[in-house]
């Protein structure tokens, strides 16, 4: 479908849920994305699996400069920033995972069927996903999906995405992913955080993140 790649080149507010089979909402994300400056900006948010603490990541990355902040509500931690091109893991987990998702997910859609105005649904083929034009990360997006509903508005711009897991998903991915776009196309504000409130990643700390 090209309205992923359509939607995937333009200023966007991003908000998506993620539920368990019974509709038990397990973990939230929001934020914006400006392709064109390769940046966008999100907040997750998600329960431990062993407690009932929210853990709470936010993430920028404006080209290269990714910042991160990972703690809770009411204690969010320290801005740390990093290399994104060093830092693969953390270029496309949390916020970054779901607006790499719609960069890569065109060249993998096997097939789509209209189902009503506006309205499709059909399969994934994850192996054939496209790496992310989003980011500097050469991983790519994982998509551990093989089904999706979405809605296009008149504009041809994806509004909707509904995954539903796996057959065999393990993990987050037996979870439904629901993301929900808007304002596509209006101006954003992506930032870095005050300097006096970010730290450098020490050259150790990389390896955490996938690099060297």
């Amino acid at each position: 479908m090209a309205a992923f790649a359509r939607t995937a080149t333009t200023t966007s507010t991003y908000a998506a849920e993620s539920t368990k089979p019974g509709g038990e909402v397990t973990g939230t994300m929001s934020g914006v994305s400006d392709p064109a400056r390769h940046a966008l900006s999100g907040k997750s948010q998600a329960r431990t699996p062993t407690s009932a603490v929210t853990r709470e990541v936010e993430l920028t990355i404006i080209r290269d400069d990714l910042y991160l902040r990972d703690g809770v509500p009411s204690a969010p931690g320290t801005w740390t920033h990093m290399s994104a091109a060093r830092a693969p893991v953390a270029a496309s987990s949390n916020f970054a995972a779901i607006v790499s998702l719609f960069a890569a997910a065109g060249p993998g859609i096997v097939d789509a069927e209209k189902t009503g105005p506006g309205a499709f649904k059909g399969t994934f083929d994850p192996a054939k996903a496209a790496r992310s034009s989003l980011g500097p990360s050469e991983r790519g997006p994982q998509i551990p999906y093989e089904a999706y509903e979405a809605t296009v508005d008149t504009s041809g711009y994806v509004t909707a995405l509904v995954l539903p897991p796996s057959s065999d998903a393990a993990g987050i991915a037996q979870n439904t992913t629901t993301i929900h776009l808007s304002d596509i196309g209006k101006p954003v504000t992506i930032a870095a955080p005050p300097a006096a409130d970010v730290k450098e990643i020490s050259e150790d700390a990389y390896k955490l993140y996938g690099g060297s």
